[in-house]
């Protein structure tokens, strides 16, 4: 089992992995203290959506929901989309449908989700993605800055008001093998980015 850094009030959300013939993987949630071990999403649920290979996850601001990137059942499936849960495992509800969706991040007065999505849907390296918008509801999702090849946008936090987002911007170049990094914020409508740290 693989701790995720995604707590809510006493509650922490896992990644577990189990080999086998076909590996299975989970969201899982416990207490801090351990106690309490259900599964949230998975393989071995009636309807198996099966959590991004150490993926990053995301509660709400009241801790009643978890955002995350998942796919459908089969493992060999490259597909990622966004799926929220609620904290007692039921309620799962597919929130993107591109294929291209991962890392997401909830905003702290609980309207919106910043995500990465791929700019195209090739599975080698280099990849592009750039940084997404998603209203909770999941009735309009927006891009806030074009992409480039070879360059990645992550979402990293939110501001406490929820009126900027940090996030890194990697880029990887393909002689070398180098990947470069730094940190840049904007706003959640697109606007006012600027690079941080270098």
């Amino acid at each position: 089992m693989v701790g995720l850094s995604s707590t809510a009030g006493d509650q922490l959300v896992m990644f577990r992995a189990a080999a086998g013939t076909v590996p299975t993987y989970e969201l899982v949630v416990s207490r801090s203290d351990g106690s309490a071990l259900r599964v949230l999403v998975g393989r071995s649920k009636r309807r198996p959506v099966s959590p991004r290979l150490l993926g990053s996850t995301s509660w709400s601001p009241d801790g009643k929901l978890l955002v995350f990137a998942g796919f459908p059942a089969r493992f060999d499936d490259p597909r990622s989309d966004l799926y929220t849960v609620r904290s007692d495992g039921t309620g799962l509800r597919r929130l993107t449908r591109t294929g291209r969706a991962m890392a997401p991040v909830w905003s702290p007065d609980g309207k919106t989700i910043a995500y990465a999505q791929r700019a195209d849907r090739s599975a080698g390296p280099p990849f592009s993605a750039t940084l997404w918008v998603l209203d909770v509801a999941g009735s309009r999702a927006r891009q806030l800055w074009p992409s480039a090849p070879g360059r990645v946008d992550v979402p990293g936090s939110w501001s406490p008001d929820s009126k900027r987002i940090a996030h890194t911007r990697a880029y990887l170049n393909r002689e070398s093998g180098a990947v470069r990094s730094s940190i840049w914020e904007g706003d959640p409508d697109g606007s006012h980015l600027r690079g941080l740290v270098a």
